[in-house]
């Protein structure tokens, strides 16, 4: 008994031996990481690392104020991504999506151009930010050629002292596109389109230490219209005196022509004097007002 024993020990002793050996010759061959696999390659879980983004298209063409053009950005994360853009003032950019979801890859974008956005190329850069404020990028580059010679051109014409500070123009609904002035005039230029139903003019000036902001609305026919005889600001030399009459009692009234413009009341008698009148055609607008709520009850446009 004694003797089967022992070399029932003796062979537990061995059969120890011989693991602990195949145990390191494993660690040493696979590494510690083996130990759960084994040396056969097995199945790791994996983390897709980040991809920079690339686009389907790096360069397109566009016609100023015609539709959106459109390209496919590609980008990998194993987390969100938020898109944004730079751009040149008068050029629109749009993501859609503008967050690309964790495990999804591409989103559609589109670039739209006002139709003042002179000829040329310009870059669009793209910022791809993924958690921690990791941000890539990629840059778009945007061929624009002019406005097709259809439409009418608009000429706004400025006296130095009335100038505007800032001046822009929208088509329909669309995005405000600053106009720049003549170098050394004070004449603005644009094109409208025939085929918009509205145009939008908005002008920044000054008003001794604070600012006055004009805007004005015009189908595209009153554009043409205005074409290249307007003439903005009080500008000219011309004086125009006058009466109110039959504006009830107590006299209460608002008299403009041009930028040049008068309240009337009963202190004046009816009489008012407009000065600093440009030299071109002008409306004279009169309106009587209610004396105790001064909203225009009636008007004269002439």
């Amino acid at each position: 008994m004694d003797q089967v024993m022992t070399t029932m020990t003796t062979q537990v002793a061995m059969r120890s031996a011989i693991s602990q050996r195949w145990l390191r010759a494993l660690v040493a061959c696979c590494g510690a990481a083996a130990l759960l696999t084994g040396c056969t390659g097995g199945d790791t879980p994996t983390t897709v690392p980040p991809t920079p983004p690339s686009l389907s298209q790096s360069v397109v063409s566009v016609t100023a104020g015609a539709a959106s053009v459109f390209t496919t950005l590609r980008v990998t994360a194993p987390v969100a991504v938020t898109l944004s853009a730079r751009s040149a003032e008068g050029i629109l950019v749009n993501f859609s999506p503008a967050v690309i979801p964790a495990g999804s890859e591409t989103s559609t974008v589109s670039v739209a151009v006002g139709g003042t956005v002179a000829a040329g190329s310009y870059p669009v850069t793209i910022f791809a930010t993924r958690a921690a404020g990791v941000t890539d990028t990629v840059t778009l580059t945007l061929t624009v050629a002019a406005q097709p010679l259809t439409g009418t051109d608009v000429t706004l014409r400025y006296c130095a002292e009335d100038a505007p500070i800032w001046l822009a123009v929208r088509e329909n609904n669309g995005f405000w596109t600053r106009v720049t002035p003549n170098s050394g005039t004070n004449t603005y230029q644009f094109r409208v389109s025939e085929s918009l139903n509205s145009v939008g003019i908005a002008s920044v000036d000054t008003i001794g230490t604070g600012y006055q902001l004009r805007v004005i609305y015009a189908r595209h026919f009153e554009m043409a219209g205005i074409n290249d005889a307007l003439n903005l600001g009080e500008c000219g030399g011309s004086v125009a005196n006058g009466t109110v009459i039959n504006a009830g009692t107590p006299v209460s009234a608002t008299v403009a022509l041009a930028n040049s413009w008068v309240n009337v009341d009963e202190r004046s008698t009816g009489q008012f004097t407009l000065s600093g009148i440009a030299a071109a055609p002008q409306d004279l607008i009169a309106s009587r007002l209610d004396p105790l709520t001064a909203v225009p009850n009636r008007l004269i446009l002439r």
